[in-house]
């Protein structure tokens, strides 16, 4: 499996720019990008889906989870719970440790590439990976793909630089099986192992034995992913069968052919990152002209260049190739650009570097620039305020479990969720309403925005939820403080003693806001009070003047004296 690794190059001759100056420039590009992944670490808003891993964690330490696949990461990280307060402050824990993660994958791009076409070609392409400016921004995220990626980079390394045998089998195996148990997308790195392990094969001097390593590592990675899976089964609440949770999976991860998205963020990674696609585009002309012109070791080590970047194509069958993908995506491709000089004469190399090195350089400052813009402070506020509203854990409804320690309920409304209920078909919020009585709601997504939306916002020409469900919610929540709703009601009254009828589908304590008294079900209420209402029907009355009476969930229920954040709760991709 391994390859002979580069030989050490002629001292270049009058260099145009001194080769130490170039390692300088990049080393520079190294530190720097490292150093702005770990202060957004701390700074740059949670996304969406971070907040759906710690929710997962949190239903695992309530032995509440019942999914099965790419929920095992769960185990590894039920530390965070303990080690901060607060869904932000625990993610950013959790950060912390794919960062972590994260520098084990650059260090194994670093060898790859030294073990393939030297330091400076090792030197160039950790550059060009770290100040990309998706992964400037999610690299170090706290999603699987930052886990899976290490793990996956991890067995490159073992298979690419090290030679066969069994406990270096094993361990490649055990990588690759862990990183399947944490994402099913890392499928994508498959056709990129397996053209290393044929090519490796193919260059032994006994073949037998080298496929031999090369189907064991294959069969005990599966052997691990099932076994790992089976285990972690154990653990749940209950899970839907194992092959046909991995053919959904699968038919999600790869099955999905529009690429609306995937083009879109294509389109901003080409255009924020210019210097890296030119490196990439360079390198991969280089890499195939190497193979076609030479021979032996030096064609299969060529060939194991290319193998690396094959993993750009998942660009081409994977349609959720979001900006969070690209670290994953280009942590073996990105040899491809250090291996862009390698056709060029000796002495002009090292000043392409470092002028590669400075691009390189402004993409980074520019996609710092732009997370930087994107902070925390919105999220941070509007949690603060729903714990204390409820300080303990409550039932509730939001896109995508943002309230992390609290049970959510309801469907996750990401593209996959949305694409479900499109094709269920039917209403459903009013049987979660009486099943899981949600006693707030977080407007996190436009179709969650009750009061805001138009009339035509329903269904999925809008991506919104049926008309049936946003009435549903209309009819039970009113807006309380931002983005946040509380169960509650608005009853019209004329006045004079008049009735009218409504009904309460979230029983509870409510406390009436109201120019003057009225009666409910025939007891009187008071402005500020608070009355026990079952579900069902009631009837209201006011014996003065007509007037709107609110009924609100709890006892005077805490709201803030300082106004709600005006920023959308989330602004990233």
């Amino acid at each position: 499996m391994s390859i002979a690794a580069a030989g050490n190059s002629a001292p270049v001759r009058r260099a145009l720019v001194s080769p130490g100056l170039a390692r300088a420039i990049l080393a520079v590009v190294i530190l720097a990008g490292l150093g702005a992944q770990l202060h957004l670490a701390f700074v740059h808003e949670i996304n969406w889906d971070e907040f759906l891993h710690l929710s997962i964690v949190h239903e695992a330490a309530r032995g509440e989870l019942d999914r099965a696949l790419q929920t095992a990461f769960a185990h590894a990280f039920g530390w965070v719970r303990w080690v901060a307060d607060g869904e932000i402050d625990q993610i950013v824990a959790a950060r912390l440790a794919m960062f972590g993660l994260m520098l084990g994958t650059v260090a194994c791009v670093l060898a790859i590439g030294r073990h393939l076409l030297g330091l400076d070609a090792a030197l160039l392409a950790a550059a060009a990976y770290v100040s990309f400016s998706f992964v400037v921004e999610h690299a170090s995220s706290f999603r699987t793909d930052p886990l899976a990626a290490f793990l996956l980079m991890a067995a490159l390394w073992l298979v690419i630089t090290r030679p066969p045998d069994v406990l270096r089998t094993c361990i490649a195996a055990t990588a690759i099986g862990l990183a399947g148990l944490a994402t099913i997308k890392s499928a994508l790195y498959v056709p990129s192992i397996a053209a290393v392990l044929l090519i490796g094969v193919a260059c032994a001097g006994n073949r037998r034995a080298a496929l031999l390593h090369a189907l064991g590592l294959g069969a005990l990675a599966g052997f691990v992913f099932f076994a790992g899976l089976a285990l972690h089964k154990l653990s749940l609440a209950g899970t839907e069968p194992t092959i046909g949770g991995i053919g959904g999976a699968a038919s999600k991860t790869l099955g999905e052919r529009d690429f609306a998205n995937a083009i879109s963020a294509f389109v901003h990674a080409v255009r924020r990152n210019p210097v890296f696609w030119l490196l990439i585009a360079a390198g991969l002309g280089a890499a195939a002209a190497c193979v076609v012109r030479s021979r032996g070791a030096a064609r299969a080590r060529w060939a194991v260049v290319l193998a690396c970047g094959a993993m750009l194509g998942s660009l081409l069958v994977y349609a959720h190739s979001f900006p969070y993908f690209y670290p994953f995506m280009l942590a073996p491709a990105v040899v491809l650009a250090g291996a862009a000089p390698m056709l060029m004469p000796a002495r002009v190399r090292p000043m392409v570097a470092a002028f590669a090195g400075i691009g390189l350089a402004l993409s980074l400052v520019s996609g710092y620039r732009v997370a930087l813009g994107q902070d925390t402070q919105a999220q941070r506020q509007t949690l603060e305020v729903v714990h204390r509203m409820f300080p303990e854990p409550t039932p509730y409804i939001d896109r995508c479990s943002m309230v992390s320690s609290y049970p959510k309920t309801g469907f996750f409304m990401s593209a996959w969720g949305m694409w479900g209920y499109y094709r269920q078909g039917v209403p459903v919020m009013r049987g979660i309403l009486e099943r899981d009585q949600p006693k707030f709601l977080l407007a996190n997504r436009r179709m969650l925005e009750l009061d805001d939306l138009g009339p035509e916002e329903h269904g999925p020409a809008a991506f919104g939820l049926f008309r049936e469900d946003i009435e549903t919610l209309r009819a039970n929540f009113i807006r309380h403080w931002g983005a946040i709703y509380v169960a509650g009601k608005r009853v019209e009254l004329a006045g004079g003693g008049g009735e009218a009828a409504f009904e309460i589908v979230i029983e509870g304590r409510y406390t009436l806001e109201s120019p003057g008294p009225v009666t409910i079900d025939g007891v009187p209420v008071a402005p500020g009070e608070s009355v026990l209402l079952a579900r069902g029907q009631h009837r209201m009355a006011a014996p003065g003047e007509s007037m709107t009476a609110t009924l609100r969930w709890g006892e005077s229920i805490y709201r803030p004296d300082e106004p709600a954040p005006r920023t959308p709760l989330f602004t990233g991709f």
